[in-house]
């Protein structure tokens, strides 16, 4: 029962807490905290978001050149960046590849004790 009131005692405390810095939390995520415009605030608002929103529209450029070359360039980006995952990978389970390889040939030879046998490998050999 004990546990039961403190989990709710501690629910309602971070409800509370969001509640008092909502304000805070909501532009540190980037969204802006809204505030009721009053009187002439809520006639001006439509036309200052709209205005808003077409300055930064403005700003970016859909040209279908600049798409292109913005694809171009990070599309080579994306392929050197997986070839070189590739390579580590490749390099990282070398060691892994030629232990297996190793062990399960011991472990065909029926007059060997496999399990007996340690195997480490270093740098592919």
């Amino acid at each position: 029962m004990r546990f039961l009131f403190r989990l709710f005692l501690l629910f309602v405390v971070v409800i509370a807490l969001v509640w008092v810095f909502r304000a805070r939390i909501l532009d540190r995520l980037g969204l802006v905290a809204s505030a009721r415009p009053t009187g002439s605030e809520e006639r001006e608002a439509p036309g200052t978001a709209e205005r808003t929103a077409r300055e930064r529209l403005s700003d970016l450029d859909f040209s279908v050149e600049s798409i292109a070359r913005e694809l171009k360039a990070t599309g080579r980006v994306v392929r050197r960046k997986v070839a070189e995952a590739g390579r580590q990978l490749e390099e990282s389970t070398r060691d892994a590849r030629t232990t297996a390889k190793l062990k399960a040939r011991f472990a065909l030879d029926p007059e060997l004790k496999a399990r007996q046998i340690d195997i480490h490998t270093e740098d592919g050999r």
